[in-house]
């Protein structure tokens, strides 16, 4: 792990190898500048490295990002990668606009949520899906892309299969020492220079733009996880993690700077759900015959199981992040069964893309004396609401149940602290509405809280309605997915810290078991994710309905609204709407 990286587990329980965790991850920059992140902890995914319809103020505003995922196949359409020609100190933070001060960035070559079928992978390259086709990376291109880029974090090449499952062992075998093999490719010591040779596949170009200082690429060597490979085999899991932990030859110690085994160089471990859904999906899976893991028929049992088979030999004080949760009640089962440190929460996004405002709580709330999204209390409330939903056309509350605090910008919008100036806009009038303005809603707050702080906190405007929102999805306005991505990520970051502060209080773990069991008994369970396989007899909930919704609007206003207009009118005799 690089000396700037720092992960402790706080948690009293340290001899348990499953269960949940609770710790801190602390990154120190060169400049002396400190990230501190408590785990559990959200990870952000992006795509192209833009985190959906929000742009870079929406993204600095945000409290709930802080550890940001970039897909790098995105960028493979070019030789070499754009970001590969930033220059100066944090190149993928200023090429993408994140702060160093306040985001931590990691890199994989494909998404962790893309199961598209892919050709297959080859001995020395890793398939990936880039803007213009299929692209071929090999471990020496993504050490080179890496040590240029210079993200925090870097997982390594992993041989995932991404054809149609199930896997023979003879491919599973295949897999597991190749990505052995692009581990320690990754890991190997930083050269002075970079010297072409018979098995290096870079482009003069690519040669020309490598570091050439080692102290300088030493310094800045992002940490590398690896993916637990292994598929939805509990053997061949078995068997990769076996090879992470095995002792090296002096000659292949040599070969990775003078580390006694592979997981001696690696930081944490990841684990990609999607994939390995479907892989559980397309042939029933159940733990070997020594296992001391109980069997399951349904998938999250069935994941569990696999994840733990990876885990048991590893050590469990290292991160763990995994990629490609459903919802909240997916994460709490994988944080209870297995126990992990960083998740992502792309179904937050996916809500947004389709007009769902989540509105959930950990722990949950009591029936008796707390609001509800259905009217009959007794039943399981839903995860949000699908705002397209004609209800909410006159609904002027906020987005979130009235007891839940919710500061995102959608729910708590805060006026700037200074006027932002567009062009050769100075006028004095503006200035004075500004000022104004802040004055007002400072005077407000001061009598209404009876303090006297003037702090940009009193500059807090109403929170935007449903019936808002409402109007704005209708109306096809991107504002109305930018402010649900704001509001469902922060409830996201809202449901994590609800579970830090459960296992942290006395008698957290049996604690945090049994408010699981009361947020499954309140709210109903539903895949938030877009195109999720779902479980035998589950039934479409919010999202469903939400999606279907969404697709008329699209239709009616989205690209190609005229054209479709002016058939519509041209079969009714009536002429098309400007």
């Amino acid at each position: 792990m690089p000396s700037g990286l720092q992960f402790t587990l706080a948690h009293s329980d340290h001899a348990a190898q499953f269960g949940p965790r609770l710790g801190t991850l602390i990154l120190r920059r060169p400049n002396g500048c400190e990230i501190t992140l408590d785990t559990p902890t959200l990870l952000t995914s992006t795509s192209r490295g833009v985190v959906s319809h929000l742009s870079r103020d929406h993204v600095r505003q945000s409290s709930a990002i802080r550890w940001v995922h970039v897909p790098f196949e995105t960028f493979l359409e070019q030789s070499p990668p754009v970001p590969t020609l930033q220059t100066g100190p944090h190149p993928l933070h200023r090429f993408l606009g994140f702060v160093p001060q306040d985001h931590i960035l990691s890199t994989s070559v494909r998404d962790p949520d893309d199961v598209r079928q892919m050709p297959p992978n080859g001995p020395n390259y890793l398939a990936a899906n880039s803007l213009r086709g299929v692209r071929k990376i090999t471990p020496n291109e993504w050490r080179t892309y890496t040590d240029k880029i210079q993200p925090d974090f870097v997982i390594a090449l992993t041989d995932t299969p991404h054809t149609p499952p199930p896997f023979s062992q003879k491919r599973l075998t295949k897999s597991i020492e190749r990505s052995s093999a692009w581990l320690a490719s990754l890991l190997s010591p930083v050269v002075s220079a970079v010297t072409p040779t018979a098995s290096t596949d870079l482009t003069a170009t690519d040669l020309s733009q490598a570091p050439t200082n080692a102290s300088d690429i030493a310094a800045t060597k992002p940490a590398v996880l690896v993916h637990l490979a292994g598929a939805a085999s509990h053997p061949a899991r078995s068997a990769f993690a076996a090879a992470l932990l095995e002792p090296l030859s002096d000659i292949e110690r040599a070969s990775i700077g003078g580390l006694p085994t592979l997981d001696a160089g690696v930081a944490g471990y990841t684990i990609d759900l999607a994939p390995l859904r479907i892989a559980i999906s397309s042939s029933p899976v159940s733990p070997p015959a020594s296992s001391d893991i109980n069997p399951s028929t349904n998938i999250t049992s069935s994941l569990s199981a696999l994840l733990q088979t990876s885990l048991t030999r590893l050590p469990r004080t290292k991160l763990r992040l995994i990629y490609g949760t459903l919802g909240p009640h997916d994460a709490l089962h994988l944080l209870r069964d297995v126990g992990t440190d960083v998740l992502n929460a792309s179904w937050a996004l996916h809500a947004a893309h389709v007009g769902v405002s989540l509105d959930f709580v950990f722990p949950a709330p009591t029936r008796d004396t707390s609001p509800t999204i259905e009217g009959d209390s007794a039943a399981l409330q839903p995860l949000g609401r699908n705002l397209y939903a004609p209800q909410y056309a006159l609904d002027f509350a906020g987005l979130s149940t009235s007891g839940n605090t919710c500061e995102c910008a959608a729910c708590a919008p805060h006026m700037p602290d200074t006027r932002i100036v567009h062009g050769s806009d100075a006028s004095e009038e503006a200035d004075a509405y500004v000022r104004a303005r802040r004055a007002a809603s400072a005077s407000a707050d001061q009598a209404n809280d009876g303090g006297d702080d003037d702090s940009s906190a009193n500059l807090r405007n109403p929170s935007y309605t449903r019936a808002y929102l409402h109007h704005l999805l209708h109306t096809h306005e991107m504002s109305a997915h930018a402010l649900l991505a704001l509001h469902n990520l922060a409830v996201a970051e809202a449901f994590l810290q609800g579970v830090r502060t459960v296992l942290a209080s006395s008698g957290g773990v049996d604690r945090f078991a049994n408010e699981v069991a009361r947020f499954e008994a309140y709210y109903a369970e539903e895949s938030l994710t877009v195109g999720a396989p779902r479980e035998e007899g589950e039934k479409g909930g919010i999202m469903a309905e939400a999606r279907a919704m969404w697709a008329q609007v699209e239709l009616a206003r989205g690209k190609g609204r005229l054209a479709r207009e002016k058939e519509r009118a041209v079969a009714g005799g009536t002429e098309a709407e400007p």
